[in-house]
Parts: structure tokens; C-alpha cells; sequence
């Protein structure tokens, strides 16, 4: 899978993450945003067990996802994750 899809699972979210999430996919990143803000959810869960970089647009997207809403990282790298952290996002 390659890019951005954002489905509703009960009370919560799932944002699953394909391939390079980069400054490319900035407006699909952008629309899940709105997705996401539009199913009111209790949680969002963002899947990046398939995401083979994350980087500029992808890691704005992860803060801004994180600011908003209560946040599950599944599968992100070491790398994603220390990057998060140092924006105190992880």
C-alpha cells in the first residue's frame, strides 16, 4: 500500500501509512486531518507498519495528529519515534 487511507473502527480512528509519507502526500495528509476531525473520535490509531519513510509533510502530519486527538503509533520506527519525541510527540 502507498499513500494515506483513514478508516472508522468503533470509537476510534485508523490512519494507515504506506510508502514514502513525505512532502508528495501533504495535501492527502492535509484531507486525513479533516477526515479524522470529521468522525469525532475517542482516539486515533496511525499505523506506519507499512510506511517505509516518514519525513517532512508525513511528521507535521503525526504532530498535528498528536496535538489534537489521543494518538497510538503502530509499528514507527526508532527513527520516527525519536523524532517525535524531540517534538514531544511520541
Amino acid at each position: 500500500m502507498n499513500g494515506v487511507t483513514v478508516i472508522r473502527v468503533g470509537t476510534q480512528g485508523v490512519v494507515r501509512l504506506g510508502g514514502a509519507v513525505d512532502d508528495s502526500q501533504a495535501e492527502r495528509l492535509e484531507a486525513a486531518l479533516g477526515e479524522i476531525g470529521d468522525l469525532v473520535l475517542n482516539r486515533v490509531v496511525i499505523d506506519c507498519s507499512e510506511a517505509t519513510e516518514i519525513t517532512g509533510a508525513g511528521l507535521r502530519f503525526l504532530t498535528a495528529a498528536r496535538s489534537r486527538w489521543p494518538v497510538r503509533f503502530l509499528d514507527a520506527s526508532a527513527d520516527v519515534r525519536q523524532l517525535l519525541n524531540q517534538r514531544r510527540v511520541g
